[in-house]
């Protein structure tokens, strides 16, 4: 076991508290979840950054962040984008502001 200290992220967009809670909730499951959380982050400070262009996490947004990560390989992208896309809810009854459209969530073969 590498440290016992987890990284604790500050977010600050608009969807900053239901970021908290989500990584509050792993976290009380007994996950670490440090990377996860970092990832969060990228995307909670890309919101603040481009607030008056997505006022929303959206299909449009996250695209858009998407982009942000082309540097890194595309193990890694997926991986960040299964976690976003996790983060999202997808049953009927939560909101539909938070839903990424299935033609914009990451597919598994590429």
């Amino acid at each position: 076991m590498k440290g016992t200290s987890a990284f604790t992220p500050v977010f600050a967009s608009r969807l900053a508290p239901a970021f908290a809670r989500y990584v509050d909730l792993k976290r009380a499951l007994g996950r670490r979840f440090d990377l996860p959380a970092r990832t969060l982050q990228s995307l909670d400070r890309f919101l603040c950054e481009q607030s008056a262009k997505y006022s929303d996490l959206n299909a449009a947004a996250f695209q858009a962040w998407c982009h942000t990560h082309e540097h890194v390989t595309s193990g890694v992208r997926r991986v960040r984008m299964l976690e976003v896309r996790s983060f999202c809810p997808t049953g009927p009854s939560r909101s539909a502001s938070f839903r990424i459209p299935v033609s914009s969530r990451p597919t598994i073969n590429g």
